[in-house]
């Protein structure tokens, strides 16, 4: 991993490079295998290598790329300390642009890949990681913010994740997000599998809200149904026409285009 330091720098112009650490264990490897008991992933120590690429990758100003997978690494399965420790490393780049955006070897990150990392730990209980990811995301500037797309799916996700993914669509470090993907979730499903709506109630009330968001993927998650995109739809009426929600079915689909209606031509109120 510490070659990894010197793979960008000023010299390689690696403006627009992506570096991908893809299922590569970064969230159960090195962690002892202790019984899980109550409260474990709020206790278990950070997994090493997730610390590792938190303080010496996400954060070295002087690499120079602008997309980072992160996606199957279990990051949440073990160790909510570990997201922790990574949201504060998202979270510290992103200040970074205001104090050294000017740097040559500088990049904004413009997308950030989260997908099959099990965020809520393996019970689905756990909010801590979540709840330091939003908080990050809150804490950046928004005149530097360049987040563009953002990987959520395969997550377990489940309608108590939505008020989070709700605040970080209201959140600065978000402001100029045009892709959301929330795919492979279960949105619409309380943790016990119980039908609950309230979540992208929410969810699509913070959409409306972002002028930005271009696209979204909400595409087989359990208890999203037709009358849920119909609904999702109409909570969305004030957001772009250009938003699109991936539902159940093609019917849903032209609800909701429906429902948003057409772009408007300039001078037309």
């Amino acid at each position: 991993m510490e070659d990894l330091t010197g793979l960008f720098d000023e010299s390689d112009g690696y403006d627009d490079a992506s570096l991908d650490l893809g299922d590569n264990e970064l969230g159960t490897r090195g962690v002892d295998d202790q019984p899980r008991m109550k409260g474990v992933g709020h206790f278990v120590p950070p997994p090493p290598l997730t610390v590792f690429v938190a303080e010496n990758i996400i954060t070295n100003c002087d690499w120079g790329f602008a997309g980072l997978g992160l996606s199957d690494n279990d990051l949440g399965a073990r160790s909510q300390l570990g997201l922790q420790k990574l949201a504060e490393g998202v979270g510290a780049r992103l200040g970074a642009a205001a104090r050294e955006g000017h740097l040559p070897g500088f990049t904004h990150l413009r997308w950030l890949d989260l997908s099959g990392n099990l965020l809520l730990g393996a019970d689905g209980m756990r909010n801590t990681g979540l709840a330091a990811l939003t908080q990050a995301l809150e804490g950046a500037p928004a005149h530097t913010a360049h987040l563009e797309k953002l990987c959520l799916g395969r997550n377990a996700l489940h309608e108590a994740a939505c008020a989070f993914v709700a605040q970080m669509l209201d959140a600065p470090g978000l402001a100029a997000l045009r892709a959301l993907d929330l795919s492979d979730n279960y949105l619409g499903q309380d943790a016990a599998g119980r039908a609950a709506p309230s979540g992208l109630v929410a969810l699509a009330a913070a959409c409306g809200r972002h002028y930005s968001l271009t696209g979204l993927d909400l595409s087989r998650n359990g208890g999203f149904d037709d009358a849920a995109a119909v609904k999702l739809a109409a909570a969305m009426r004030s957001s772009m026409a250009s938003l699109w929600s991936t539902s159940a079915s093609w019917f849903a689909r032209s609800a909701a285009s429906a429902l948003v209606g057409p772009p408007m031509e300039e001078g037309v109120s």
